[in-house]
């Protein structure tokens, strides 16, 4: 909704944030296609809350889960490819 300008965050807008997030997943599964929450670090029940979603529209799910690697070593792949940072 705000197009990467993650300070335009507004905590009073998450139930819009909420009701978009669904609203796409629904119309995707209408459309017989897939999607990808991409969510590093998301909690159990953030994770359970879009499994539930996807189950009850007939959905399969998929998760992929990636090794916890060493600080050093985030920094390094980081560095090498540093989108985002300006």
């Amino acid at each position: 909704i705000h197009s990467g300008q993650y300070d335009k965050y507004d905590e009073q807008l998450k139930p819009l944030y909420k009701q978009i997030e669904l609203t796409i997943i629904h119309f995707a599964a209408t459309i017989n296609k897939d999607v990808i929450i991409d969510r590093p670090n998301s909690k159990k029940d953030t994770r359970q809350r879009y499994i539930q979603i996807a189950k009850s529209l007939n959905m399969n799910v998929v998760g992929v889960f990636f090794p916890i690697l060493d600080t050093d070593i985030h920094i390094e792949r980081r560095m090498k490819d540093p989108r985002g940072l300006s």
